[in-house]
């Protein structure tokens, strides 16, 4: 089996935006949504952020208990699936880019 190298940019409003437009993986709501970074898995740090293809949708409710550490533990099952299943979308996504647009200078 081959590897596929895609090398990811650190910082995409336009998936940011697409994320925003999605309800909150925890309670569902579609108003007031964020996109979440996730700082646990190995990504950021003290004052890093993570790279912007590591988020979820949180709505600004739903952020803020995060951010507490007030959400349940399967809430935050929730918000770890639904951001890894993210990750793949934005893998295929930025490969199927790559594949079909080699010269955008984006890539």
């Amino acid at each position: 089996m081959t590897a596929i190298v895609v090398e990811l940019p650190d910082r995409d409003e336009e998936w940011k935006e697409y994320v925003r437009t999605l309800a909150c993986c925890v309670c569902d709501i579609r108003r007031q949504v964020e996109a979440h970074h996730i700082r646990d898995v190995g990504f950021g740090g003290m004052a890093l952020r993570p790279p912007d293809w590591v988020i979820a949708p949180l709505c600004l409710r739903c952020h803020r208990r995060q951010e507490h550490a007030r959400l349940t533990a399967e809430e935050m099952k929730q918000l770890y699936k639904t951001a890894l299943q993210l990750v793949v979308q934005y893998l295929v996504r930025e490969k199927s880019a790559k594949q079909f647009y080699p010269d955008e200078e984006r890539f």
